[in-house]
Protein backbone atom coordinates (compact mmCIF):
# COMPACT_ATOMS: atom_id res chain seq x y z
CA UNK A 1 0.00 0.00 0.00
CA UNK A 2 1.47 3.30 -1.08
CA UNK A 3 1.74 6.10 1.39
CA UNK A 4 1.25 9.56 0.00
CA UNK A 5 3.54 12.35 1.07
CA UNK A 6 1.95 15.00 3.29
CA UNK A 7 1.11 18.28 1.73
CA UNK A 8 3.05 21.42 2.72
CA UNK A 9 -0.03 22.75 4.50
CA UNK A 10 -0.41 19.50 6.51
CA UNK A 11 3.29 19.51 7.48
CA UNK A 12 3.07 23.06 8.75
CA UNK A 13 -0.01 22.20 10.79
CA UNK A 14 1.67 19.14 12.32
CA UNK A 15 4.77 21.12 13.28
CA UNK A 16 2.71 23.85 14.88
CA UNK A 17 0.71 21.42 17.04
CA UNK A 18 3.32 18.75 17.79
CA UNK A 19 5.12 18.59 21.10
CA UNK A 20 8.57 19.54 19.87
CA UNK A 21 10.95 20.12 22.79
CA UNK A 22 13.68 21.41 20.47
CA UNK A 23 11.62 24.46 19.58
CA UNK A 24 12.87 27.37 21.73
CA UNK A 25 10.23 29.63 23.20
CA UNK A 26 10.27 33.20 22.08
CA UNK A 27 11.29 36.07 24.35
CA UNK A 28 8.76 36.92 27.05
CA UNK A 29 6.33 39.69 26.26
CA UNK A 30 6.05 42.86 28.28
CA UNK A 31 2.83 41.71 29.91
CA UNK A 32 4.50 38.48 31.02
CA UNK A 33 7.44 40.38 32.53
CA UNK A 34 5.18 42.67 34.54
CA UNK A 35 3.15 39.67 35.64
CA UNK A 36 6.29 38.00 37.00
CA UNK A 37 7.25 41.21 38.76
CA UNK A 38 3.89 41.20 40.52
CA UNK A 39 4.45 37.61 41.72
CA UNK A 40 7.56 38.48 43.76
CA UNK A 41 5.65 38.25 47.08
CA UNK A 42 4.31 34.82 46.12
CA UNK A 43 7.79 33.58 45.20
CA UNK A 44 9.16 34.80 48.53
CA UNK A 45 6.35 33.14 50.43
CA UNK A 46 6.75 29.84 48.59
CA UNK A 47 10.53 29.74 49.09
CA UNK A 48 10.91 31.48 52.45
CA UNK A 49 12.53 28.39 53.99
CA UNK A 50 15.05 28.26 51.16
CA UNK A 51 15.90 31.94 51.61
CA UNK A 52 16.27 31.58 55.38
CA UNK A 53 18.49 28.51 55.06
CA UNK A 54 20.67 30.11 52.39
CA UNK A 55 21.20 33.30 54.40
CA UNK A 56 22.03 31.30 57.54
CA UNK A 57 24.54 29.13 55.67
CA UNK A 58 26.14 32.18 54.09
CA UNK A 59 26.61 33.83 57.48
CA UNK A 60 27.95 30.61 59.00
CA UNK A 61 30.41 30.17 56.12
CA UNK A 62 31.78 33.69 56.60
CA UNK A 63 32.70 33.04 60.24
CA UNK A 64 33.40 29.29 60.19
CA UNK A 65 36.70 28.41 61.84
CA UNK A 66 37.04 31.71 63.70
CA UNK A 67 37.45 31.93 67.47
CA UNK A 68 34.77 34.57 68.00
CA UNK A 69 32.42 33.15 65.40
CA UNK A 70 29.32 35.28 64.83
CA UNK A 71 30.50 37.67 67.54
CA UNK A 72 32.75 39.18 64.86
CA UNK A 73 29.62 40.84 63.46
CA UNK A 74 29.52 42.95 66.63
CA UNK A 75 33.24 43.13 67.36
CA UNK A 76 34.35 44.38 63.94
CA UNK A 77 32.25 47.60 63.84
CA UNK A 78 33.08 48.39 67.48
CA UNK A 79 36.82 48.04 66.81
CA UNK A 80 36.48 50.03 63.59
CA UNK A 81 34.71 52.85 65.41
CA UNK A 82 37.35 52.86 68.16
CA UNK A 83 40.10 53.12 65.54
CA UNK A 84 38.34 55.99 63.78
CA UNK A 85 37.79 57.78 67.09
CA UNK A 86 41.45 57.49 68.07
CA UNK A 87 43.00 58.12 64.63
CA UNK A 88 40.77 60.99 63.54
CA UNK A 89 40.08 62.63 66.88
CA UNK A 90 43.14 62.06 69.02
CA UNK A 91 46.03 61.42 66.65
CA UNK A 92 45.17 63.74 63.76
CA UNK A 93 43.00 66.14 65.71
CA UNK A 94 40.54 66.51 62.82
CA UNK A 95 37.41 68.50 63.69
CA UNK A 96 34.23 69.27 61.85
CA UNK A 97 33.86 73.02 61.65
CA UNK A 98 36.43 75.70 62.14
CA UNK A 99 35.07 77.13 65.40
CA UNK A 100 35.66 73.94 67.40
CA UNK A 101 32.09 73.90 68.73
CA UNK A 102 31.37 70.35 67.61
CA UNK A 103 32.14 67.37 69.87
CA UNK A 104 35.64 65.87 69.36
CA UNK A 105 34.26 62.56 68.06
CA UNK A 106 32.01 64.14 65.41
CA UNK A 107 34.34 63.47 62.49
CA UNK A 108 35.02 59.92 63.66
CA UNK A 109 31.28 59.18 63.92
CA UNK A 110 30.68 60.83 60.56
CA UNK A 111 33.28 58.68 58.79
CA UNK A 112 32.30 55.50 60.62
CA UNK A 113 28.59 55.74 59.75
CA UNK A 114 29.39 56.49 56.12
CA UNK A 115 31.83 53.59 55.90
CA UNK A 116 29.33 51.24 57.52
CA UNK A 117 26.65 52.02 54.93
CA UNK A 118 28.99 52.06 51.95
CA UNK A 119 30.69 48.77 52.86
CA UNK A 120 27.33 47.01 53.14
CA UNK A 121 26.10 48.27 49.75
CA UNK A 122 29.41 47.62 47.97
CA UNK A 123 29.67 44.12 49.42
CA UNK A 124 26.14 43.26 48.30
CA UNK A 125 26.71 44.53 44.75
CA UNK A 126 30.13 42.89 44.38
CA UNK A 127 28.92 39.47 45.52
CA UNK A 128 25.63 39.70 43.61
CA UNK A 129 27.45 40.33 40.34
CA UNK A 130 28.99 36.84 40.34
CA UNK A 131 26.25 34.95 42.22
CA UNK A 132 24.61 33.38 39.15
CA UNK A 133 27.93 32.09 37.77
CA UNK A 134 29.01 30.79 41.17
CA UNK A 135 25.70 28.96 41.61
CA UNK A 136 25.51 27.59 38.07
CA UNK A 137 24.57 24.14 39.36
CA UNK A 138 21.40 25.63 40.88
CA UNK A 139 20.60 27.92 37.96
CA UNK A 140 20.60 24.96 35.57
CA UNK A 141 17.83 23.34 37.56
CA UNK A 142 14.52 24.21 35.93
CA UNK A 143 12.52 24.67 39.12
CA UNK A 144 15.08 26.76 41.01
CA UNK A 145 14.08 30.46 41.28
CA UNK A 146 17.37 32.09 40.25
CA UNK A 147 15.95 35.53 41.02
CA UNK A 148 16.41 34.74 44.73
CA UNK A 149 20.21 34.59 44.54
CA UNK A 150 20.84 38.37 44.69
CA UNK A 151 18.13 38.69 47.33
CA UNK A 152 19.85 36.14 49.56
CA UNK A 153 23.13 38.02 49.32
CA UNK A 154 21.37 41.31 50.02
CA UNK A 155 19.76 39.84 53.12
CA UNK A 156 23.06 38.39 54.34
CA UNK A 157 24.88 41.71 54.05
CA UNK A 158 21.91 43.48 55.61
CA UNK A 159 22.13 41.25 58.68
CA UNK A 160 25.78 42.15 59.25
CA UNK A 161 24.94 45.80 58.60
CA UNK A 162 22.10 45.72 61.13
CA UNK A 163 24.42 44.19 63.71
CA UNK A 164 26.84 47.04 63.03
CA UNK A 165 24.02 49.47 63.80
CA UNK A 166 23.30 47.64 67.03
CA UNK A 167 26.98 47.74 67.96
CA UNK A 168 27.14 51.50 67.33
CA UNK A 169 24.04 52.21 69.40
CA UNK A 170 25.36 49.94 72.16
CA UNK A 171 28.67 51.80 72.09
CA UNK A 172 26.89 55.13 72.55
CA UNK A 173 25.02 53.68 75.54
CA UNK A 174 28.19 52.72 77.42
CA UNK A 175 30.39 55.58 76.25
CA UNK A 176 30.13 59.36 76.31
CA UNK A 177 31.88 59.67 72.94
CA UNK A 178 28.56 60.33 71.21
CA UNK A 179 24.96 60.97 72.18
CA UNK A 180 22.58 58.02 72.00
CA UNK A 181 20.42 58.28 68.82
CA UNK A 182 16.83 59.30 69.49
CA UNK A 183 14.16 56.60 69.45
CA UNK A 184 11.92 58.69 67.19
CA UNK A 185 14.64 58.71 64.54
CA UNK A 186 15.64 55.07 65.00
CA UNK A 187 12.01 54.11 64.34
CA UNK A 188 12.75 54.85 60.67
CA UNK A 189 15.54 52.25 60.59
CA UNK A 190 13.31 49.33 59.42
CA UNK A 191 12.08 51.47 56.51
CA UNK A 192 15.63 52.31 55.47
CA UNK A 193 16.68 48.67 55.81
CA UNK A 194 13.88 47.61 53.47
CA UNK A 195 14.70 50.32 50.93
CA UNK A 196 18.40 49.43 51.05
CA UNK A 197 17.53 45.76 50.46
CA UNK A 198 15.34 46.64 47.48
CA UNK A 199 18.06 48.86 46.02
CA UNK A 200 20.86 46.29 46.33
CA UNK A 201 18.62 43.43 45.16
CA UNK A 202 17.43 45.31 42.09
CA UNK A 203 20.94 46.37 41.10
CA UNK A 204 22.21 42.87 41.95
CA UNK A 205 19.66 41.27 39.60
CA UNK A 206 20.76 43.49 36.73
CA UNK A 207 24.48 43.03 37.42
CA UNK A 208 24.26 39.25 37.83
CA UNK A 209 22.48 38.92 34.50
CA UNK A 210 24.99 41.23 32.82
CA UNK A 211 27.92 39.24 34.24
CA UNK A 212 26.62 36.05 32.62
CA UNK A 213 26.31 37.72 29.22
CA UNK A 214 29.38 40.00 29.51
CA UNK A 215 32.14 38.55 31.69
CA UNK A 216 33.90 41.88 32.12
CA UNK A 217 30.97 43.24 34.14
CA UNK A 218 32.59 42.39 37.49
CA UNK A 219 35.84 44.36 36.96
CA UNK A 220 33.78 47.29 35.67
CA UNK A 221 31.65 47.14 38.83
CA UNK A 222 34.83 47.14 40.93
CA UNK A 223 36.07 50.29 39.20
CA UNK A 224 32.70 52.03 39.50
CA UNK A 225 32.47 51.21 43.20
CA UNK A 226 35.93 52.65 43.79
CA UNK A 227 34.96 55.84 41.97
CA UNK A 228 31.61 55.90 43.76
CA UNK A 229 33.25 55.62 47.18
CA UNK A 230 35.15 58.87 46.62
CA UNK A 231 32.27 60.56 44.77
CA UNK A 232 29.95 59.84 47.71
CA UNK A 233 30.48 61.89 50.91
CA UNK A 234 31.99 59.08 52.97
CA UNK A 235 35.25 60.73 54.04
CA UNK A 236 34.38 64.32 53.19
CA UNK A 237 31.53 66.69 54.00
CA UNK A 238 29.41 68.29 51.22
CA UNK A 239 29.21 71.59 53.06
CA UNK A 240 30.67 74.97 52.10
CA UNK A 241 31.53 75.55 55.76
CA UNK A 242 33.96 72.62 55.62
CA UNK A 243 34.88 72.71 51.92
CA UNK A 244 34.36 76.25 50.57
CA UNK A 245 35.02 75.21 46.94
CA UNK A 246 32.42 72.40 46.94
CA UNK A 247 29.53 74.69 45.97
CA UNK A 248 29.74 74.11 42.20
CA UNK A 249 29.78 70.33 42.66
CA UNK A 250 26.82 70.10 45.03
CA UNK A 251 24.23 69.61 42.21
CA UNK A 252 26.14 66.49 41.11
CA UNK A 253 26.32 65.24 44.68
CA UNK A 254 22.55 65.63 45.02
CA UNK A 255 22.07 63.40 41.96
CA UNK A 256 23.87 60.52 43.67
CA UNK A 257 21.29 58.15 45.27
CA UNK A 258 23.92 56.63 47.57
CA UNK A 259 24.61 60.09 48.97
CA UNK A 260 20.98 60.27 50.06
CA UNK A 261 21.10 56.75 51.50
CA UNK A 262 24.19 57.62 53.54
CA UNK A 263 22.66 60.98 54.50
CA UNK A 264 19.47 59.29 55.73
CA UNK A 265 21.39 56.79 57.88
CA UNK A 266 23.60 59.53 59.30
CA UNK A 267 20.52 61.58 60.13
CA UNK A 268 19.25 58.70 62.26
CA UNK A 269 22.51 57.66 63.90
CA UNK A 270 23.91 61.15 64.45
CA UNK A 271 20.54 62.68 65.41
CA UNK A 272 21.03 65.23 62.59
CA UNK A 273 23.91 66.91 64.43
CA UNK A 274 25.75 69.17 63.76
CA UNK A 275 23.38 71.48 61.90
CA UNK A 276 25.78 72.61 59.16
CA UNK A 277 26.37 68.97 58.13
CA UNK A 278 22.65 68.17 57.97
CA UNK A 279 21.43 71.23 56.13
CA UNK A 280 19.30 69.07 53.86
CA UNK A 281 16.00 67.34 54.53
CA UNK A 282 15.67 63.79 55.86
CA UNK A 283 12.17 63.34 54.34
CA UNK A 284 13.48 64.51 50.96
CA UNK A 285 16.45 62.12 51.08
CA UNK A 286 14.11 59.32 52.16
CA UNK A 287 11.84 60.07 49.19
CA UNK A 288 14.77 59.98 46.77
CA UNK A 289 16.07 56.71 48.22
CA UNK A 290 12.59 55.20 47.98
CA UNK A 291 12.25 56.27 44.33
CA UNK A 292 15.61 54.75 43.43
CA UNK A 293 14.92 51.59 45.45
CA UNK A 294 11.56 50.86 43.82
CA UNK A 295 12.88 51.84 40.39
CA UNK A 296 16.02 49.71 40.69
CA UNK A 297 14.05 46.73 41.99
CA UNK A 298 11.50 46.92 39.17
CA UNK A 299 14.02 47.53 36.37
CA UNK A 300 16.49 44.96 37.70
CA UNK A 301 13.78 42.31 38.00
CA UNK A 302 12.39 43.00 34.53
CA UNK A 303 15.86 42.80 32.98
CA UNK A 304 16.64 39.58 34.83
CA UNK A 305 13.35 37.99 33.74
CA UNK A 306 13.98 39.14 30.17
CA UNK A 307 17.28 37.24 29.84
CA UNK A 308 16.65 34.48 32.38
CA UNK A 309 15.96 31.85 29.72
CA UNK A 310 19.53 32.35 28.41
CA UNK A 311 21.27 32.10 31.77
CA UNK A 312 21.35 28.31 32.07
CA UNK A 313 22.91 28.03 28.60
CA UNK A 314 25.48 30.79 29.17
CA UNK A 315 26.79 29.63 32.56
Amino acid sequence: MAISAPSPQQSATDLSTADTPWVVAGPPRGRDLWSRLATWPLVLRAHRDLVYTSVRRDLQARFRGTVLGFAWVLAQPVVTFAIYAFLITELLGVRLGSDGSTPPATMAVYMFTGTLVWTSVADALTRSTSCVLEQRNLVQKVRFPAQLLPLQIGLSTLVTFAMGLVAFVGFTLVSDAWEVPGLALLAWAPVLLLLQLMLTTGLGLALSAAQVLFRDTQPVVGVLLTVGMFATPIFWVPSTEVLPDIQRWLPLVEMNPLHHLVYAWRSLLMSSEPDFVFDGSFPESLRIVASWAFGAFACGSLLFFRVERHLADEV
